[in-house]
Parts: structure tokens; C-alpha cells; sequence
């Protein structure tokens, strides 16, 4: 039976600390900087409805697994609670209704969740080509075992079950030589290994 509430909500932002890594996806560092944010530019990034990650701002070194990190220490905090952690762009609007239409009938409860991966599909093949030392880095899993597919969810939008969010997070470090454009576009290739 599901729980009267249906979606967890948190605006996440990085730049807690400027001095710190970039990324932040181990025990040891506390992964949410401390409020209040001193000389922050408003009052609202101390409300309760915002998570700053502790880490320097940036877009493809190290955020997106920093997010996922963060989504699976709470998943962990309320076990069985949450299947499913899902990042959407300050730019994006979700419209509630059809999300949770989707989510009622494609995105099954846990335990039956592992695995998932969706979001707004893209197609890679139409990015500028590589030569062919970069094409077998970046596309060799594709190429040899789906001719023709370079699919990825656009980071508008996507959502991961629990055990593909902490695997993200946990493999982030090891992924960086792999990472073609924006960070979230190399997820799927990640996922494969799951």
C-alpha cells in the first residue's frame, strides 16, 4: 500500500562551499553544507525546502553524483519509504497530474524497482562525431552490443531507482574518462553494468 505522500520535493543547489571538492559521494565529507549559508545571496537559501550540496558550484564535475549521493542517504533514512530519486532542471516544469499517472502505472513500488531508468529520451547519434580513438572510448559498449543506439535521458528530467542512484553514486569517481558533454548524459552507459 502506498503512503499518503506520494513525492518528496527538495530545491538542490551546490556552491556551499567554495572551497571544497567537487564532487562528494563517500561518508566522511557531510554532503549538505551548514545553515545558515554565510553572505548567501537571500534568506531563501536557508529555508527548509532547500538542500545545499558542500561543494564548489559547477555543472559536469561532480554535482549530478553529489545529488544522487544525497537522494540515497535519505532513501537509506527512510528505508522502504522511497523507491525512486528524480532530478529535474531549476528550468523545468513537472506537470504533477500526468507525473503521477506515469508513476502509478509504469514505476513499480519497492521491491519490484530495481533497474528503472526514465526520463526524456534523447539520441546521441546526432552529436558531432568522433574520431576513432574517441569513438571506441565513448561508444565501444554501444557499438558492439546495440548498433545504432545512443539513447540517454536529457538532464531535464530523469528519475533512477534506489539500487541505479547509489550504484551512479558509488561509480562516479571511476566514470570521469568516460563522460561525453554534460554529466548526466553518461548515466546510461553507467546503468548497462547494473
Amino acid at each position: 500500500q502506498r503512503a499518503s505522500c506520494e513525492l518528496i520535493y527538495t530545491f538542490v543547489l551546490g556552491g556551499g562551499n567554495p572551497n571544497g571538492p567537487t564532487q562528494i559521494v563517500k561518508p566522511g565529507i557531510p554532503v549538505l553544507a551548514t545553515k545558515p549559508i554565510p553572505n548567501g545571496v537571500g534568506y531563501d537559501l536557508d529555508n527548509e525546502d532547500v538542500a545545499i550540496l558542500n561543494i564548489k558550484e559547477n555543472m559536469n564535475e561532480g554535482k549530478s553524483p553529489t545529488f544522487l549521493y544525497f537522494a540515497t542517504t535519505i532513501m537509506q533514512q527512510y528505508d522502504g519509504m522511497i523507491d525512486y530519486a528524480m532530478k529535474l532542471d531549476a528550468d523545468s516544469l513537472l506537470h504533477l497530474h500526468d507525473y503521477l499517472y506515469f508513476a502509478h502505472r509504469h514505476l513499480p513500488p519497492a521491491p519490484y524497482n530495481t533497474g528503472v531508468y526514465a526520463g526524456a529520451l534523447r539520441d546521441k547519434a546526432y552529436w558531432p562525431k568522433h574520431t576513432p580513438e574517441d569513438a571506441v572510448l565513448f561508444e565501444s559498449y554501444f557499438g558492439n552490443h546495440y548498433e545504432g543506439v545512443h539513447l540517454y535521458t536529457a538532464g531535464q528530467c530523469y528519475l533512477l531507482s534506489r539500487d541505479l542512484a547509489e550504484f551512479v553514486a558509488e561509480e562516479a569517481p571511476f566514470s570521469k574518462p568516460y563522460q561525453e558533454g554534460h554529466e548526466g548524459n553518461h548515466y546510461e552507459g553507467v546503468h548497462l553494468y547494473t
